[in-house]
């Protein structure tokens, strides 16, 4: 017999978040993870914010929609809340009920200078590599430094030299510095620390990369030093923690 719709929907629906997401997905033991970070920091929570006004976002959801921002390679805050709106794995990761308002886009930008001004991101971060190398899942024994270019979000027609040299003149000097660097490179081929470089250069590539592409650090929609580093660091942190969860899931 053939099935039909019913589009007479009940009055009242009782839906626990827990019991919808499965026991197995990969972004329960980062919840875990982050969740315990998070309660790490009340004490700072409570000094970045006054205990007098009316009550406003906690900031621990701030940081969890951050995470799942970068996780999930969402544009813009606009997008990450109309998602989140309608995402019931959304909500079970930032513990927001389904008839729990979301808030709008601005609360990322009324709260992101007091994210800055209190450091909670760098906190934040710093706190995950903490139970990371309590955790022995850092060595100690070896530590690699390397950069990479991240570029603006914006039109190259308004990009505009910030010294004053024309196009020719800059790229003289981008030349002779690229000569530079070959023979830096070239005097360090030699050592035992390029070596050693070498043979893990491939893991720091890999982070770089996801950075870049899955945390979209390849072109910054932020202005200001404080406000790229912030992202930096979040991203940072939710790869941190992808990458913790994969060798150590929480018990």
């Amino acid at each position: 017999m053939r099935g039909h719709i019913d589009r007479q929907h009940a009055m009242f629906v009782v839906v626990n978040l827990e019991d919808k997401v499965p026991a197995d997905h990969p972004l329960r033991p980062i919840k875990q993870w982050t969740d315990r970070v998070l309660a790490a920091m009340r004490n700072d929570f409570e000094a970045a914010y006054s205990h007098l006004g009316r009550p406003g976002i906690p900031p621990e959801q701030l940081l969890k929609a951050l995470l799942l921002q970068t996780l999930y390679s969402i544009p813009s805050e606009i997008k990450l809340m109309e998602a989140i709106d309608y995402n019931m794995l959304y909500r079970w990761f930032l513990d927001l009920s389904l008839d729990a308002p979301v808030w709008t886009p601005e609360a990322f930008s009324m709260n992101r200078q007091r994210f800055i001004d209190h450091d909670l991101v760098r906190r934040f971060f710093d706190r995950v590599v903490g139970d990371a190398l309590n955790s022995d899942l850092i060595s100690r024994d070896h530590f690699t430094i390397d950069g990479t270019l991240i570029q603006s979000l914006a039109s190259q027609k308004s990009l505009q030299p910030i010294d004053g040299r024309s196009r020719a003149a800059r790229q003289i000097k981008a030349t002779n510095a690229a000569g530079e660097a070959r023979q830096r490179m070239r005097r360090r081929m030699g050592s035992k620390s390029y070596q050693i470089s070498q043979r893990i250069r491939k893991r720091v590539e890999q982070i770089i990369g996801w950075a870049k592409t899955v945390g979209q650090l390849a072109r910054t929609r932020f202005l200001g030093h404080e406000r790229i580093e912030q992202e930096a660091l979040i991203t940072g942190a939710a790869y941190n923690l992808l990458r913790m969860t994969r060798l150590r899931p929480v018990t």
